[in-house]
C-alpha cells in the first residue's frame, strides 16, 4: 500500500472516529424521553452573562428623583441613565433588575435606540435589562399622587 493510498484511509478512519465519540457524548449525556430539552441542556437553565444592576449605576439626569440604598423617590417625574459598561475583554453582557412601585408608575426603558413605556400597578415587578451600551430609565407618576416611590427588587407577577 502506497502512502498515497493510506492518507485518505487514516482520514476517513478519523472522521469515524468523532462521529462515534459525538453519537456516545450524545446519547451518554442526552435528555430522556421526548419532554423536552436534553438534560445537558437544563443544567444551563440559570446560566446568565450578565449582572444584578445596582442603584449606584443609576444616574439622575432628568425631572426630580432621588435615590437610595434600594429605592427611587420621584417627585412628578424622573429620567435615570445607566452608563456603559462592560469593555473589549468583559464576559458581562447585561445588566438586570426588577423594579417593584408602591403606587402606578409609568415606566419608559429606552436601551440601544428603540423604547418601550409600560404602565405598572402598585406592588407589580417589571423587568429591565441594559446592554453594555446603557440606557435610560424615565418614571412618572400615574394619578394625582404628587411623590411615588420605586423599590428595588422583586415584587409580584402582573403580567397576565
Amino acid at each position: 500500500m502506497s502512502t498515497g493510498n493510506r492518507k485518505p484511509l487514516i482520514f476517513v478512519a478519523v472522521l469515524a472516529v468523532v462521529a462515534i465519540a459525538v453519537f456516545a457524548l450524545g446519547a451518554g449525556f442526552g435528555g430522556r424521553g421526548s419532554g423536552g430539552a436534553a438534560g445537558w441542556q437544563d443544567r444551563f437553565a440559570g446560566f446568565r452573562l450578565g449582572s444584578d444592576l445596582t442603584m449606584a449605576e443609576l444616574r439622575p439626569t432628568g425631572g426630580s428623583c432621588r435615590t437610595d440604598a434600594n429605592r427611587i423617590v420621584v417627585t412628578g417625574s424622573c429620567v435615570l441613565s445607566v452608563a456603559e459598561f462592560g469593555g473589549p475583554f468583559s464576559f458581562e453582557a447585561t445588566k438586570q433588575a426588577s423594579f417593584v412601585p408602591a403606587s402606578p408608575v409609568e415606566i419608559t426603558l429606552a436601551v440601544e435606540g428603540t423604547s418601550a413605556t409600560q404602565e405598572v400597578d402598585p406592588g407589580c415587578q417589571v423587568n429591565t435589562v441594559f446592554g453594555r451600551s446603557g440606557g435610560s430609565l424615565a418614571i412618572s407618576c400615574r394619578g394625582f399622587v404628587p411623590e411615588c416611590v420605586v423599590q428595588l427588587g422583586p415584587g409580584r407577577d402582573c403580567s397576565e
